[in-house]
């Protein structure tokens, strides 16, 4: 539920995906690739609601600032019923923000207390494409296994790792966008540390970053929100053609994780790496009708799936309608 008395303040609460960044703010019916950057997975936590509560506090100031601040209460796993607590905070200045020119920079941070509560520790991007599920339905077999690049040490049957194991757990991001006309460009990083608060465990550190350039052919600009700091949709111009984008995205990232001392059949010693080249096309029919096709190109470093790839292709097409 959100109350909107005190404009331009927001005040919302309930079970909601907490702010942070750029292409997470922006709805997955608008943003240019199909699945959101592989940075946001190495710290998926940061902006899913998961199995919680919480509040948030936005707003917008001067025409030119947003901000917005949440606590959550998530993951209750313990049979007490304590959960993970969680806060996040993220300020934007766009000095640029009307008729289709943009200028934007943000800054996020989220920190978590682990603490109280058992939780999922593992690290396990998608790195651009939905997998098939191995158990039940069509076997992908071991092309389908969804790497671990780090984390997931001393889990129970329920893939939770022990209260006590790690203290806290801190993301810092920036993100930055500029567009004109129908060209634009947008850019995200991350850093995440979760502290370790045991003899038995090491700090886990991750870190990940995207490029993307966006062009669209017929002349329409990417539409932009100052409350909630946000791309939105391309709205067609010609009725009969609709509108016509393409782009090209970047994503890297690295997960530091010295608690793996030895190699496995997957997982060497030594930081994972991943990184992802898409390229795609958006024809947006009309205003209700888009449609999607994604062409990713993928690299491993010190990981691999059961079969001993550490590289891949894919090709992914969607097709949407709004009502």
């Amino acid at each position: 539920m959100s109350y909107v008395g005190f404009k331009p303040v927001t005040i919302r609460v309930g079970r909601f995906d907490p702010d942070f960044g750029l292409e997470k703010a922006t709805s997955s019916k608008w943003i240019t690739a199909m699945e959101r950057n592989s940075a946001y997975e190495v710290a998926d936590w940061v902006n899913t609601h998961e199995n919680g509560m919480g509040i948030q506090v936005s707003g917008t100031a001067a025409d030119m600032f947003y901000g917005s601040a949440s606590l959550a209460s998530k993951d209750i796993n313990d049979e007490d019923g304590k959960g993970v607590k969680q806060f996040n905070g993220r300020i934007v200045l766009a000095p640029m923000n009307k008729g289709g020119d943009v200028l934007h920079f943000g800054l996020n941070v989220a920190a978590r207390d682990l603490n109280d509560a058992a939780f999922d520790s593992r690290i396990r991007p998608r790195l651009g494409a939905r997998g098939v599920a191995t158990t039940g339905g069509n076997d992908a077999g071991s092309n389908g296994n969804r790497a671990t690049f780090g984390g997931g040490l001393g889990l129970n049957a329920s893939n939770l790792t022990a209260v006590g194991a790690y203290d806290t757990d801190t993301v810092f991001g920036g993100e930055f966008a500029f567009a004109t006309g129908p060209f634009s460009v947008q850019a995200e990083a991350l850093s995440r540390k979760m502290k370790a608060d045991s003899n038995a465990y090491q700090d886990v550190k991750t870190s990940g970053f995207y490029g993307q350039l966006a062009y669209t052919l017929t002349g329409e600009s990417r539409a932009y929100k100052l409350d909630g700091g946000k791309f939105d949709a391309i709205k067609p111009e010609n009725k009969q053609f609709g509108a016509w984008e393409v782009f090209y995205r970047y994503d890297s990232i690295k997960v530091d994780d010295k608690n793996i001392v030895v190699s496995s059949a997957t997982r060497e010693t030594g930081d994972a790496k991943a990184n992802v080249n898409t390229l795609g096309v958006n024809w947006y029919a009309n205003e209700a009708v888009k449609l999607s096709l994604n062409y990713s190109k993928v690299s491993t470093d010190k990981i691999t799936n059961a079969n001993g790839d550490d590289s891949g292709d894919s090709i992914v097409g969607r097709v949407q309608y709004v009502f």
